[in-house]
């Protein structure tokens, strides 16, 4: 797939809307003051990319397309004694993330840097010259966006994906770094994923990638969170309710009309379900919210069918939703689905298994990050529990599970795809007025 061949728009996914704010700073280091790479396709990134086309001599709409990504790529050119600043920096940490450079991210592009670019060069069949012109710029975009890899790769992110799997401690596995997917990589990829339940296909997708990501920083876990919280007089609880309290609630969504109404075609018995119960009380403003979140299957003879809902208690049913996925690979097609009460739509989301899961698995990287940067890994008491945000982000940690603590016995993330539908809107929605 040639990259630029596309139309980037604030609609478009995060990962190439940061490709394109990355080019736009590469080509102008003053670009984007203000938001930087965010992944938001907002106000001053559609400013940036207007002036880029108006001084460019191109079509004027603030809109990235072929035209403008393509052009965006043909004046740059980094190398020894040529431009510095923040373009060469972001050269110098793609670098850096594919264990390819071990200097200083300084902006300037020194010897070090240009043998970093022959190596990036050399593991992916591109010309040796040391200069990241339009070419090697181009490859490294292109395996920054990629979303999974498979045996009989080659190149710069199968080595990152064997240095990873190196360093992690989940299993003991260890393969030689050379760039090349082959039977010993794959093993040892299968070892990983079996160490932390996932399915065990030997390709490394989003979710595989990503919890190579997260154990070079061995985030918090929920026990850490709620104990954290518990200290500053916040209680989070999540309760898996018994059958006899499944069964009713099974029974108060059939018999709800609205969920009748929207039960997708071809729809047969619910099964696989469970209750949890989720409160929290913040004890420093003497408030609590309480919701019960019903998830299950539906029983289909084409699709995979996942149900989910919110109660404040068995009559009162808030919202309800379907994910489908038309199939078991990375390319399946999948579809999200939420409603309110009345059986009003309020999500109504259409892409692929990658694609779905990548987004949701985005959104708890950036939960990890700011849980993180917040409160120091929870080992000093830094965060503010009087602010709203920082509660609400706590919380959509422990709600939706970090990365990696809700995978257990998944295919594919498929549990993100689900916990998509109710994550954002029980945490910032539900629980908003209850405790801020």
């Amino acid at each position: 797939m040639n990259i630029d061949n596309q139309l980037i728009t604030a609609d478009s996914a995060k990962r190439w809307i940061e490709m394109l704010q990355k080019q736009l700073i590469r080509e102008n280091p003053s670009a984007l003051p203000n938001d930087g790479i965010d992944g938001i396709y907002g106000a001053e990134t559609t400013e940036w990319v207007t002036r880029f086309q108006r001084r460019k001599g191109l079509y004027v709409d603030g809109i990235a397309g072929a035209e403008t990504l393509e052009r965006l790529r043909t004046d740059i050119v980094f190398y020894v004694g040529g431009p510095s600043g923040r373009g060469v920096e972001l050269l110098q940490e793609d670098l850096v993330y594919f264990y390819l450079s071990s200097g200083t991210i300084d902006g300037i592009y020194g010897v070090g840097t240009r043998q970093s670019v022959r190596d990036f060069q050399t593991d992916n069949n591109l010309f040796v010259d040391g200069e990241a012109g339009p070419g090697t710029l181009k490859k490294m975009d292109e395996l920054l966006t990629t979303l999974y890899i498979q045996p009989g790769d080659t190149g710069s992110l199968v080595r990152r994906i064997q240095e990873q799997l190196n360093e992690q401690e989940s299993s003991s596995s260890s393969v030689k770094v050379d760039g090349i997917y082959g039977s010993a990589t794959t093993k040892a990829v299968k070892e990983f994923q079996e160490a932390t339940e996932q399915h065990t296909d030997g390709i490394a997708g989003p979710v595989t990638m990503n919890l190579l990501d997260l154990e070079a920083v061995h985030p918090s876990n929920t026990e850490d969170i709620t104990g954290f919280l518990n200290q500053n007089n916040i209680n989070f609880e999540i309760t898996e309710e018994n059958q006899t309290k499944v069964n009713e609630f099974k029974d108060a969504l059939s018999e709800n009309q609205a969920f009748q109404n929207n039960l997708p075609t071809g729809s047969g018995i619910l099964e696989n379900l469970s209750v949890s119960r989720i409160s929290l009380t913040n004890n420093n403003l003497n408030k609590e919210g309480e919701v019960y979140r019903l998830s299950g299957t539906i029983q289909h003879l084409s699709s995979y069918i996942y149900v989910f809902a919110l109660f404040q208690n068995i009559q009162d049913l808030n919202m309800f939703g379907f994910t489908i996925v038309e199939g078991d690979l990375y390319e399946s097609p999948a579809k999200v689905f939420t409603y309110d009460v009345n059986g009003e739509i309020l999500r109504d989301m259409e892409s692929t298994v990658l694609e779905l899961t990548n987004a949701e698995l985005d959104v708890q990287k950036e939960i990890t990050k700011t849980i993180n940067e917040n409160s120091q890994n929870f080992r000093t008491a830094s965060i503010d529990l009087t602010s709203c945000d920082a509660l609400l982000t706590i919380s959509a940690a422990v709600f939706c599970g970090l990365p990696g603590v809700i995978l257990s016995g998944v295919t594919i993330g498929i549990s993100f795809l689900v916990l998509s539908g109710v994550c954002s809107y029980v945490t910032f929605e539900y629980f908003v007025d209850a405790v801020c």
